[in-house]
């Protein structure tokens, strides 16, 4: 009888180290790190990148568009979608007709070098990859 109580008093205290260990790690998952000088570094990386995405392509000729992100180009906003059945998947809004619309391009990956037209203003091909394009401006 004596034996049933240590090995219960044993497993009662092993679950519930386990289960403290779990609490401890969720609350230091959610307060963040506790030295101050690491959340001012976390507050001013996410500014920065809330920053780029906010800002227009410094080299407004060669344009290079991430995937998933919005690049504003004059006025029109461009997004690419990345590659689907070997074709480039471009959504253009254009704000002087319904800047929530979006009219898809599909353009083919081996048109690279060719000239295309999103939201009437020219452009070159020039490279095509999974993870972004790049697109060269044409001056009329």
């Amino acid at each position: 009888m004596e034996e049933t109580r240590k090995r219960r008093l044993l497993m009662v205290l092993f679950f519930g180290f386990i289960a403290a260990l779990f609490i401890g790690f969720i609350h230091l998952v959610v307060s963040g790190p506790p030295d101050p000088r690491y959340r001012r570094l976390e507050n001013a990386a996410a500014n920065y990148k809330q920053e780029l995405k906010s800002r227009l392509p410094v080299d407004m000729v060669n344009i290079f568009l991430p995937v998933g992100e919005r690049v504003r180009i004059d006025k029109i906003v461009v997004v690419y979608r990345g590659l689907e059945n070997k074709m480039a998947l471009i959504d253009v809004f254009i704000s002087d007709l319904d800047p929530l619309v979006p009219y898809r391009h599909a353009v083919p990956k081996g048109d690279t070098g060719k000239d295309i037209r999103l939201g009437g203003q020219p452009f070159q091909l020039k490279s095509v990859s999974a993870a972004r394009l790049k697109l060269k401006r044409i001056k009329n």
